[in-house]
């Protein structure tokens, strides 16, 4: 039965288990506080498939490290027509005291020719 006492004490050890272990990770975290990063921008070229072309610029992450507003449109990563690819790069350092994150927004700013 779903609901006997025995069921419920041991959901509750396991959940008493579960915050025991999250605290040893975060001793220092106030759960359920929200806290917003530092913009996160790419910082340095990782790996790219050959149909990744780089234009107005040779490094990758410096064509499209400008925030969404800011973006020029002089520098910019486009693929070959009709071929898929990808890019790599990194981002910004995470702060030294981030013990966890639940959720990461990435916006990017893209055109699509002939699709």
């Amino acid at each position: 039965m779903p609901g006997t006492p025995l069921r419920r004490a041991r959901q509750v050890l396991i959940a008493a288990a579960v915050l025991g272990v999250l605290g040893a990770l975060a001793p220092a975290a106030t759960f359920g506080a929200t806290v917003t990063l530092p913009t996160l921008r790419p910082t340095a070229d990782g790996t790219r498939d050959a149909a990744i072309q780089v234009r107005g610029t040779t490094l990758a992450f410096d064509a499209i490290d400008e925030g969404i507003a800011g973006a020029d449109m002089s520098t910019y990563l486009q693929n070959q027509q009709k071929t898929a690819g990808r890019a790599f790069v990194l981002l910004t350092d995470m702060p030294s005291d981030l013990t966890s994150m639940s959720s990461l927004t990435i916006s990017i700013r893209a055109r699509t020719v002939g699709v």
